[in-house]
């Protein structure tokens, strides 16, 4: 199976799967073989609306989101840690026994 999978540049689970891949090349040609090269998946090979969905989505950029960057995420933390330490914003006429209760496991 190693041949197959290297011939088809994917990994073929199963004969029947392999059977389906040489039905496909058979019938499709060279056409099979753009298919290979743009990472189509062997299950979208069924129709030509699947290929070029599954062909649409790989040229499809995912946009980089800057504010998530590792350093923002912790200076947040950091943010939520110190407040969490200050204690609840705003005043309240709630006892520090009775919040001490209500914030416990249990």
């Amino acid at each position: 199976m190693e041949d197959v999978e290297e011939y088809y540049d994917r990994e073929v689970e199963s004969a029947r799967e392999y059977r389906y891949l040489m039905r496909l090349e058979e019938r499709h040609g060279e056409r099979f073989h753009e298919w290979i090269e743009d990472g189509v998946p062997t299950a979208a090979m069924k129709s030509e609306p699947d290929i070029e969905a599954s062909r649409k989505w790989k040229r499809t950029s995912v946009p980089w989101d800057s504010s998530c960057t590792t350093t923002t995420v912790a200076r947040n933390a950091g943010d939520t840690n110190r407040r969490l330490r200050r204690g609840p914003d705003g005043k309240t006429r709630v006892p520090n026994v009775v919040r001490g209760v209500i914030s416990s496991r249990g």
